[in-house]
């Protein structure tokens, strides 16, 4: 699942109570980014109970500066609310893959 999110706390709270949730950080005019949206619209076909919740840090100032983004992509991974790793920049499809099948089993 692809989910774009915003500011509201409550919508980003609830996210958390998936198996496997990503927040990705991002703007729509970095190149990395542009990539990385086609691995995820990929990877979200095969595992749709992956949550990946989308954040345009243009358009949420407040969240960038809640979670100090400095740097985008980035990539915070949680499982069932429990925070496990974040990533900085592109993501490769085999790392994520890998991610996902290491926390799966």
């Amino acid at each position: 699942m692809i989910q774009e999110i915003d500011e509201t706390q409550i919508q980003i709270k609830k996210f958390l109570e998936n198996d496997f949730t990503v927040y990705i950080f991002y703007t729509s005019w970095c190149g990395p980014w542009q990539e990385y949206f086609k691995i995820i619209s990929d990877i979200a076909l095969e595992y749709p109970n992956v949550c990946f919740c989308l954040i345009d840090i243009e358009k949420n100032p407040q969240l960038k500066k809640e979670f100090q983004i400095q740097k985008i992509p980035l990539s915070i991974f949680y499982q069932k609310g429990e925070f496990l790793t974040l990533k900085t920049g592109l993501v490769l499809k085999t790392e994520l893959l890998n991610l996902i099948q290491v926390i799966k089993n």
